[in-house]
């Protein structure tokens, strides 16, 4: 607390308050994701609506912590290891004739010691977040492992089944890729070419007598 206060003059009028939100009790708030937040919304029922969806997606999730530990841990060493450059840099710095350029580059140094040791209390608590998050993946991934038992061939009926539910939930699977709960509507081109395609423009600009008229009527209720 000290080091941040020593930012303020002495006599700065809201030296007081700034006293007062440092000893706020910062204690127990979440910088990780909590077990509600994984099950109920990373794990909700509309993006990930069967079992198998749960599976594939706490894989995924573990995969990208693991990831993120193993950046964390580059962290950690190359954070060390600065402080003992900078340990090191202050021993050869002692050779050095008293004045104030030494005095300035042994501070320098301290700077660094004292920026690393802080980035390495950083860097344990991001990773105890990572880990606690992963304890409630790796709690879905256990419930349904069965699937890593399975071929390929029934993995795919699964993933077929997931992308037909989850299209009844999001218009954008049927409007631009045919996909409904039945599975994909054919296109017209699919059974007549490019000449089915022709036959409907035509049908569209030229609609048999009598529907035109009711069209336009229609048209102009609204």
């Amino acid at each position: 607390m000290e080091k941040i206060l020593s930012l303020f003059d002495e006599k700065f009028e809201k030296r007081k308050e700034i006293e007062q939100l440092l000893e706020i009790n910062l204690d127990g708030f979440f910088a990780h994701m909590t077990p509600f937040q994984i099950q109920h919304f990373v794990f909700n029922k509309k993006e990930f609506p069967t079992d198998f969806a749960q599976f594939q997606q706490a894989k995924l999730e573990l995969y990208h912590r693991i990831q993120t530990l193993f950046d964390l841990y580059y962290q950690f060493r190359k954070a060390n290891a600065e402080v003992k450059l900078a340990e090191g840099t202050i021993e050869g710095l002692e050779k050095e004739p008293d004045g104030k350029t030494k005095e300035a580059k042994v501070e320098l140094q301290k700077i660094e010691i004292e920026k690393n040791k802080f980035q390495i209390v950083g860097i344990k608590k991001q990773a105890m977040d990572k880990v606690n998050e992963m304890v409630v993946f790796a709690d879905t991934y256990q419930k349904f492992k069965k699937f890593d038992e399975m071929t390929a061939e029934e993995l795919a009926k699964y993933e077929e089944e997931v992308w037909r539910i989850k299209s009844a939930y999001y218009p954008e699977l049927p409007e631009r890729y045919g996909l409904t709960p039945s599975g994909f509507i054919k296109l017209p081109h699919e059974n007549g070419g490019l000449q089915a395609l022709i036959e409907m423009q035509q049908r569209q600009l030229n609609p048999p007598k009598g529907t035109r008229g009711r069209r336009e009527m229609l048209e102009k209720k609204r």
